[in-house]
C-alpha cells in the first residue's frame, strides 16, 4: 500500500509516509521503520523519476507516430499525395 502511494507521490517525505500509514490503516510506525522497508525493497526516487521520464518520452513518440500515420492516411484517402 505504501509503495502504491509512493508511485502516485514519489516526492513524499518520510514523515508524510508515516502519516499516510497511520491515516489510512491505523498503523503506527516510526520513520526508521519506513526507511528500512524502503531500503529493503530498493525504493529510489531517482528510479521512479527515470521511469516516469522514459514513459513520458515514449508516450510522446507514440502519439507523434500515431498522428503522423493518421495524417498520412487522411492525405492518401483524399488523393492529395504527390
Amino acid at each position: 500500500m505504501l509503495l502504491e502511494y509512493l508511485i502516485l507521490r514519489p516526492s513524499a517525505y518520510i514523515d508524510e509516509q508515516v502519516y499516510f500509514l497511520w491515516d489510512e490503516f491505523d498503523i503506527m510506525v516510526n520513520e526508521q521503520c519506513v526507511q528500512r522497508m524502503l531500503k529493503r525493497v530498493k525504493w529510489s526516487k531517482k528510479l521512479v523519476y527515470l521511469a516516469l521520464f522514459i514513459y513520458t518520452m515514449f508516450s510522446h513518440i507514440l502519439i507523434n507516430c500515431r498522428c503522423n500515420n493518421a495524417l498520412q492516411n487522411v492525405i492518401k484517402s483524399s488523393g492529395m499525395h504527390g
